[in-house]
């Protein structure tokens, strides 16, 4: 390498993603190509990728990638007070896109039951106001949602065989 240069040139034809992978970084473009192998669809590949970006640099790096795939792979839920409580509401949070689309009673309704979530009421007010909360209070998201982390499509399908 060229004096100073502290990283050794990149193999030919590599293009940039050699140094993204020798860095153990990705992009969106190659947590996606990941990604999509485990069957998330296209469209949703920068919401998993905001989602597992914990430090929002804008790359998944090692630690952002081991602690979303352990909220979104692990086979039993995380007790909320724990650390990994922390990060699964975390990813959790991201995934359900509430600050960019808050959550309204019929779609957190449609969660709770897929989730088979044990309601504190049946009446739509308290749906009402659980979808407000949940939309707005992460600590409450930390606290009561988590099971949510159980349902299809806030998981990494696991590769049989």
């Amino acid at each position: 390498p060229p004096p100073g240069n502290k990283n050794p040139p990149a193999p030919p034809g590599s293009g940039a993603g050699a140094t993204e992978m020798r860095d153990g970084r990705w992009t969106l473009e190659t947590f996606s190509m990941w990604v999509m192998r485990k069957g998330i669809k296209l469209k949703d590949c920068q919401l998993w990728f905001e989602a597992f970006d914990l430090d929002k640099d804008n790359m998944v790096g090692i630690a952002d990638f081991l602690h979303g795939l352990i909220a979104t792979s692990a086979l039993r839920a995380s007790e909320p007070s724990s650390a990994r409580g922390l990060c699964s509401a975390l990813v959790l949070w991201r995934l359900l896109d509430v600050q960019k689309n808050p959550l309204d009673p019929t779609r957190l309704g449609g969660l709770l039951a897929n989730a088979r979530f044990q309601m504190p009421a049946n009446d739509p007010a308290s749906l009402q106001q659980m979808a407000q909360r949940a939309s707005t209070d992460f600590d409450y998201v930390r606290a009561t949602l988590l099971p949510l982390l159980s349902l299809p499509n806030f998981r990494i399908p696991r590769n049989e065989g």
